[in-house]
């Protein structure tokens, strides 16, 4: 961090998770950061600095994935002569789109065209959420089970504005008893089931 601050370059964390140790056994820790400047070259420099820092402990197993969505932010913002549709608005907002399929990455181009709407893209597979993400002007990708309930999940719903769920039609009802204990809007992307009918006047 003192690195990219060094080179006039700022960043924000979207996420950290930091496991201990446990009998011995070693578990992975990620930090996700999003890195900005107004200046390319320093922006590069960072880059390669942080990757360099990488390898300078021994016996240290990091690693570093680098999604550069410059060129696609760039194409965005010359776009609207091209009659493409623009989503607009000042208000800072945080859609959050539940499962990373097929479908994930259109929305989350869609949704993250506007540099006031934060996307987090949460799905089981950590790779699949980051390459979902990376679609959004702001994208940010996390990991969680989305089966069952859980803490992190209603945390993630919590921070919210709005839950795209494009989950599998059955684990819908999980995320809307969520959604609805913390009055947060929810759209889902299939028919409606049974289940989800029974909560209509919840």
């Amino acid at each position: 961090m003192d690195v990219i601050e060094g080179l006039d370059c700022h960043f924000e964390v979207e996420e950290c998770t930091v496991i201990p140790t446990v009998n011995g056994i070693p578990h992975k820790s990620v930090l996700m950061l999003r890195v900005f400047s107004e200046d390319n070259k320093k922006l590069n420099d960072a880059i390669k600095k942080v990757d360099m820092l990488l390898h300078l402990i021994d016996g240290a197993d990091a690693s570093m994935q680098h999604f550069d969505n410059r060129a696609e932010t760039a194409q965005l913002e010359n776009s609207s002569n091209q009659g493409r549709v623009s989503v607009l608005g000042d208000q800072e907002k945080t859609v959050l789109i539940l499962g990373a399929g097929k479908v994930a990455g259109s929305c989350a181009e869609y949704l993250g065209r506007s540099k006031s709407t934060k996307v987090v893209v949460a799905s089981l597979c950590e790779d699949e959420a980051m390459d979902v993400a990376q679609h959004a002007a702001r994208g940010a990708a996390v990991t969680c089970d989305l089966s069952q309930p859980s803490d992190k999940l209603r945390r993630l719903i919590e921070d919210a504005d709005v839950v795209v769920s494009l989950l599998p039609a059955p684990m819908h009802p999980i995320v809307a008893e969520e959604c609805i204990s913390l009055k947060t809007n929810l759209v889902t992307a299939s028919y409606e089931s049974d289940k989800m009918r029974a909560l209509h006047s919840r």
